[in-house]
């Protein structure tokens, strides 16, 4: 990597970095280690070594969503996004981290001092490289962080069919879908007021092709599945990040669970859809709430009485 170049003398440029390290501040308290103690200004030559504490990744996020959260502090040293020979001379030492994951033959530079976050990664076992650097791009210290992604998390391990005794839901005769949680996804939502809820939408084969080619309306056969949790703070990723952030998805509300068919002939009172809510335990909706479906989404007829829009 070629050296910034600078266009002020070096005595200009040492002050313009020193304001940097100055006015740097870190996005989230290093928690790594009650030993990480901010770097001390004395001269170069009498500063201890800069290291770099780690942790291994937060066990709740890793067992429960397959997510790396990596804490870690370092020592003697600043976390900031200044680069170049004349940096080396700053008291305190600043510098930058190198990641490398899995061997991979190339690293990403982080000057942030937030946790490093890992997600999507396939299960088996991982390894992560966090080398210190300094200004220069010059190793002063590293270490290295082995994890396993588990097969599967274990807000997947509870019963997530929702499928009871089969039972159907009113009016429409819709029953849950087999398989339907391995459904790809065409849209996230969140919803306030009375629901105030985190919504994930599926659908089936048909339904994917008929939104990626945007063919209205959807052919027989389409189903479009809708699963809602409760939006909840999360203490244990606000704590992170350091300030409040994070919403996940809580609990399953009576609502947990919804379906629209697309039967044009069956349905053909209702537009040609049929609606259906599902409980958690796969316990199917009253009546009551169902007849306010159609009423609800005729006033969307010109996108063929479909709210959600496909999210590429």
């Amino acid at each position: 990597m070629a050296n910034l170049k600078y266009s002020s003398s070096k005595g200009t440029s040492l002050l313009l970095v020193a304001a940097l390290v100055l006015c740097a501040m870190t996005a989230v308290a290093q928690t790594a280690s009650d030993n990480c103690r901010p770097a001390s200004v004395i001269p170069l030559a009498s500063e201890p070594p800069a290291k770099i504490v780690i942790d291994p990744p937060l066990a709740g996020p890793l067992a429960s969503r397959g997510v790396a959260i990596i804490q870690y502090c370092t020592q003697n040293l600043h976390l900031v996004p200044v680069f170049g020979p004349n940096a080396l001379a700053v008291s305190p030492r600043v510098g930058h981290l190198h990641v490398r994951l899995d061997d991979a033959p190339w690293v990403w530079a982080d000057a942030s001092g937030n946790p490093i976050i890992l997600m999507g990664l396939p299960p088996g076992p991982h390894k992560v490289l966090i080398e210190l650097e300094n200004a220069n791009h010059h190793t002063l210290d590293k270490g290295t962080v082995t994890f396993v992604i588990p097969d599967k998390f274990e807000a997947e391990k509870a019963p997530t069919s929702g499928r009871a005794d089969g039972e159907a839901a009113p009016i429409f005769g819709v029953k849950i879908p087999p398989g339907y949680r391995d459904w790809r996804l065409i849209s996230v939502a969140h919803e306030e007021g009375n629901l105030n809820d985190l919504r994930a939408i599926l659908g089936n084969d048909v339904a994917i092709k008929a939104y990626r080619e945007g063919k209205l309306p959807f052919p027989d056969g389409t189903i479009i599945a809708r699963i809602a949790w409760s939006s909840v703070a999360s203490e244990e990723n606000n704590k992170v990040f350091g300030r409040p952030q994070s919403f996940v998805p809580g609990l399953a509300p009576d609502w947990y669970l919804q379906f629209m068919v697309k039967d044009s002939r069956k349905y053909a009172a209702t537009g040609g859809w049929g609606f259906a809510q599902f409980n958690k335990d796969g316990k199917p909706a009253d009546e009551a709430p169902l007849k306010t479906c159609f009423p609800c989404h005729e006033a969307i007829k010109v996108r063929d009485l479909v709210f959600t829009r496909y999210a590429p």
